[in-house]
């Protein structure tokens, strides 16, 4: 399930890191800089970390990013590759190992619960809550940072004399990428005279004295210009948010009551999910209660399948009219893994991209049409229907198109819920086609006649508990969403008329 399996993450020595940008500004520095004019070089993860295999260098896409909250160590999984997959890593906590993956210490057990430490986090291992935690995966907990914010954060007290409205601005020297990305939530990338496009996924290069200036999307052939377009602004009262609760931690994250209550412990099967979500049934905000089926890996971390298969949907078929759904108001399907999707990560080479493990008996990819029969069935129930998958599509479904196609075009299903999640941050990342994704090419332009409401589901910074201040933090996040959506000219997300907040830790 989600809360049993994380992926490969591991750490980069942090002085090493730092060497090579020194010597990155050095080189490019050498021959060339006059008169304290520094050529600032910031090395992206993008062109030069990406994701990390163990001890290897892979261009990947977002999918693999997928195991930066608890997890289980792998026998594969190097410090190395936790550091590459994860910005902003510091360290590992574990609960046999203790702190590691650090300056200090450098072991991994397999087996071992560890979850890692980030930037701006408390650096002390308290493991004394740990024990009982049920490990998180999946979707929503999926990336603690993404392009394009894969730089270390920064006090924005330190950016002196930048724009972020479009306007131009001069660089001074000691600036960084990591300081703009700070500073200007929501930047594409940023025009330079000079540098000409950079602090980009593609380049990360700055000049002192250079002038540039922030884009939300536009050319930079069209010149600094005022931007981004006026956030489309939400009227107090007026943002409806909804929680998804975790099972094994049912924190409240935004003031009751919700619009809707998502229960969430990660199991694909009916009666395991119906039993989990009984058992703290108690302890649910208040609001109408869905019940959330799927959002797992591949394997559960104690060994097993955990992702849809014909066998687990047709149990579901079998089963959905006989269970007492009466506290429920609907069913919300998270989609992400399956049985063709983990077999593929697998024969690639890639099991770390769906957390598969070679020899566990995945069953038969369900088709889109029969997952359409379970809304169906659902549906005639008199409940409601949802669907949710990470970004655009799921990450791990071998007919990932045909899944969301079929799902985002059906009248059964009343609200789609993308997780276009980073920890506090509204982001419009999309996977990149994949053989585990069917080499799927899906869109947010593909969701302009969806029939359902948008409720894109964002995460809030870990450990963050003020529900107030998560209140604010969500309407920030919608804001942002609808400027893009704006942008993009996406009416299905410009209308949407909610979300759904999700909490790591």
């Amino acid at each position: 399930s989600r809360y049993e399996a994380h992926a490969i993450l591991a750490m980069l020595a942090v002085s090493v890191w730092h060497f090579c940008l020194v010597l990155a500004a050095a080189a490019a520095c050498s021959g060339s800089c006059e008169d304290g004019e520094t050529s600032l070089v910031q090395v992206g993860p993008a062109a030069h970390l990406g994701h990390l295999g163990p001890q290897k260098a892979a261009t990947l896409g977002f999918t693999e990013l997928h195991r930066c909250g608890s997890f289980k160590v792998l026998s594969s999984d190097s410090c190395s590759a936790y550091a590459a997959e994860c910005p902003g890593f510091v360290h590992l906590c574990c609960l046999q190992e203790g702190e590691t993956c650090s300056t200090q210490k450098s072991t991994l057990r397999e087996g071992d619960t560890c979850h890692p430490s980030y930037e701006g986090q408390s650096q002390a291992c308290d493991l004394t809550e740990q024990k009982d935690v049920r490990l998180g995966f999946g979707a929503l907990q999926s990336l603690q940072q993404a392009p394009l914010d894969w730089w270390p954060k920064v006090a924005l007290s330190q950016v002196e004399k930048i724009s972020c409205d479009g306007t131009s601005f001069t660089v001074n020297s000691g600036d960084t990428c990591s300081k703009y990305q700070a500073a200007c939530a929501g930047v594409w990338f940023f025009c330079c005279d000079k540098a000409g496009q950079t602090c980009s996924k593609d380049k990360s290069i700055l000049y002192a004295k250079d002038t540039c200036w922030a884009s939300y999307g536009k050319s930079c052939d069209d010149g600094p210009q005022p931007g981004p377009d006026p956030k489309p602004t939400m009227e107090p009262g007026t943002l409806k948010v909804g929680n998804w609760i975790k099972t094994w931690k049912t924190n409240l994250l935004t003031p009751e009551p919700l619009e809707v209550v998502i229960c969430f412990s990660g199991w694909a099967k009916l009666s395991t999910a119906l039993d989990e979500c009984k058992r703290v049934k108690g302890s649910m905000p208040a609001g109408p209660l869905w019940l959330s089926i799927g959002g797992g890996n591949c394997d559960a971390g104690s060994g097993g399948s955990v992702a849809w298969s014909q066998e687990i949907l047709q149990d579901f078929l079998d089963n959905i009219g006989k269970v007492d759904l009466s506290s429920y108001k609907g069913v919300m399907f998270d989609l992400e893994t399956n049985s063709g999707g983990c077999r593929a990560a697998i024969a690639a080479g890639r099991s770390s991209a769906c957390g598969a493990s070679s020899g566990t008996d995945y069953g038969t990819s369900p088709s889109a049409d029969m997952f359409v029969q379970a809304y169906k069935a659902v549906q005639a129930l008199g409940k409601g229907v949802a669907v949710s998958w990470s970004y655009q599509m799921p990450y791990c479904m071998d007919n990932s198109a045909e899944i969301v196609n079929t799902a985002i075009h059906n009248d059964a299903v009343k609200y789609v819920s993308p997780q276009m999640y980073q920890g506090g941050k509204f982001t419009s990342n999309e996977y990149a086609p994949a053989v585990w994704n069917g080499n799927s090419k899906v869109a947010y332009t593909d969701y302009q006649n969806v029939k359902g409401e948008i409720w894109p589901s964002y995460t809030l910074a870990d450990f963050h508990y003020d529900t107030s201040e998560n209140l604010k933090t969500m309407g920030t996040m919608q804001q942002d969403m609808k400027a893009w959506a704006k942008d993009k000219n996406i009416q299905a997300f410009i209308e949407s008329p909610g979300c759904v907040a999700y909490q790591n830790q």
